[in-house]
């Protein structure tokens, strides 16, 4: 098991006690801590040395990562912020944390060795592909009439062919978006589409159309 976290540095005393157990402690060292001076030196003054780091400082730099994701995504993600995009900021903070934290902890654990992921955004979705391989669930783009109905895990590929059929709606005035007129924060102009989906062959636009058709029922 492993514990990181910000500011673990909080002292000489602690420092020691964790290495007579075995273990490090990486961090920020700043001023005005205990034990240590009220004032640093400039940096010009500092000079520069060379040392090889070590094991606990490693791991610290490769692990760290979600912790910093989790904290960029809180400051963003909060309850009074209202984006013009109308996505539910509630709904998006757990969601977007839930799948970050529960990415960190899958590599970490079953994919130890690997490089960490490349952001937020690329554990989301590799959590949300790895949700939809099961097969205690079905799908519902198959339940559209004259779709042909495959079994088990070749449903991912019938969500992700389903996802990419989009064309545009010419001829009449832009409808509203099928999933924007759920939202209370969109309003106005935002709803319009000019997309639809060929197999629902409801209005949407490109970006709500992964949570239009993620909507996958348990048997």
């Amino acid at each position: 098991m492993r514990v990181y976290m910000d500011n673990f540095y909080t002292g000489v005393p602690l420092f020691r006690e964790f290495a007579v157990l075995g273990d490090g402690g990486c961090g920020t060292v700043r001023a005005n801590r205990k034990f240590l001076s009220s004032e640093l030196p400039p940096k010009r003054l500092r000079g520069t040395v060379n040392r090889k780091s070590g094991r606990h400082l490693s791991d610290y730099q490769s692990y760290m990562m979600g912790v910093d994701l989790t904290n960029q995504m809180i400051g963003y993600y909060m309850q009074n912020h209202n984006p013009a995009q109308g996505i539910s900021t509630t709904h998006s903070t757990h969601s977007v944390t839930a799948c970050t934290r529960s990415a960190t902890s899958v590599r970490q654990t079953a994919c130890v060795g690997r490089p960490p992921p490349a952001g937020a955004e690329c554990m989301k979705s590799q959590f949300i592909r790895s949700a939809w391989k099961t097969t205690t669930s079905r799908c519902r783009v198959c339940e559209v009439p004259g779709r042909p109905k495959p079994a088990g895990a070749e449903c991912v590929k019938c969500l992700e062919d389903h996802h990419q059929q989009v064309q545009k709606v010419r001829g009449r005035p832009p409808p509203a978006c099928a999933e924007c007129v759920k939202s209370q924060f969109t309003r106005g102009a935002w709803k319009t589409t000019t997309s639809m989906c060929r197999v629902c062959e409801v209005p949407i636009h490109k970006k709500c159309l992964e949570d239009h058709h993620q909507q996958v029922q348990s048997v």
